[in-house]
């Protein structure tokens, strides 16, 4: 076989493998996704409208991201959004009330019950406990 064409179907078989996906960069499984914990990634932001930019937002079932206050408004529900089992990027969480620039909030993930499209506190169940809360989940308003 001439080198000029040993050259030009190697290089083809370069050039075709860079077009496959590698292994890590293929969707999971829904049971590689439900053995995934819940994770959240927020950044600091400005609020022209009320609500919040959540960066990404993971659930391994369907669920709820939700919004709260810290300090007094640490209680209160500022705002929810149902969100499907995967991951998710770019949520919009809209919120009740304004917030102003320096208030600290935070974002909680909980398990849907019964695939209702409504938040309810009382019977949700979080998927973090106070004491293992992920350190990105809480974010400044500038």
């Amino acid at each position: 076989m001439p080198a000029r064409l040993i050259v030009s179907v190697f290089a083809l078989a370069v050039t075709a493998s860079s077009f496959t996906q590698p292994a890590s960069a293929m969707q999971e499984s829904a049971v590689d996704a439900a053995k995934t914990p819940a994770s959240v990634i927020v950044m600091d932001q400005k609020l022209d409208r009320p609500e919040v930019n959540v960066s990404y937002v993971f659930a391994p079932e369907n669920a709820f991201a939700v919004v709260y206050g810290k300090g007094d408004n640490a209680k209160s529900v500022l705002g929810s959004i149902a969100v499907a089992a995967g991951d998710h990027r770019d949520v919009k969480i809209p919120i009740s009330e304004n917030a102003k620039a320096g208030d600290e909030l935070w974002i909680s993930v909980y398990r849907a019950k019964d695939d209702s499209k409504t938040f309810d506190r009382e019977s949700a169940t979080p998927y973090w406990t106070a004491e293992n809360l992920p350190s990105t989940n809480g974010f400044v308003v500038r």
